[in-house]
């Protein structure tokens, strides 16, 4: 999506005057596609890791779930209430309930309903004389290379936070080994 971004077309930069107001079109060109295409990719992408995460954390309460039904959000509503003040569960609880709870929204919409760029599209549409709105736009969607970066460095950190999670878990209920 870097490599992408510099060069999405910009309806700001392509304005021209119709009459007494502005017009944005939005003239499409391939990078701008491929870096949708990409965005929609690294969503789903990102929620299979974290799927992948909630698989791991139900392997250790099979009594608590089915491993057909085990996915990230319901793996960590699962945790038993002796791990609730666990400062790893926490983390991830709080996790699933913000960063992961926005990210599943984005992924959602792009593999249910609509792309990103048909998404950009409809909005461009709403909004392609109104400088304010387009330039909030255009800036949305160049922040998702960012977002996305984010979202990874979450995974790294959601990895080590569920590791010590486990290493709890294990310690407490392997104890005697």
């Amino acid at each position: 999506m870097y490599l992408y971004r510099p060069y999405i077309n910009n309806p700001i930069q392509d304005g021209h005057p119709i009459g007494d107001m502005m017009l944005y079109p939005n003239l499409q060109n391939r990078e701008a596609k491929r870096y949708s295409m990409f965005s929609a990719i690294v969503a789903e992408k990102i929620y299979n890791y974290w799927d992948r995460i909630g698989d791991l954390i139900a392997t250790y309460f099979p009594d608590l779930i089915k491993p057909s039904a085990a996915d990230f959000a319901r793996a960590i509503d699962i945790i038993p209430k002796s791990y609730q003040e666990n400062a790893n569960n926490q983390w991830l609880k709080n996790f699933k309930e913000n960063q992961y709870k926005e990210l599943n929204t984005k992924r959602r919409q792009y593999v249910h309903y609509k792309t990103a760029d048909t998404q950009f599209k409809h909005e461009h549409l709403m909004k392609s004389t109104d400088i304010v709105e387009m330039e909030k736009l255009v800036f949305d969607r160049n922040d998702l290379a960012d977002y996305y970066k984010e979202q990874h460095k979450l995974t790294l950190l959601g990895f080590e936070k569920t590791m010590l999670l486990i290493e709890a878990i294990t310690e407490k209920t392997l104890n005697d080994i």
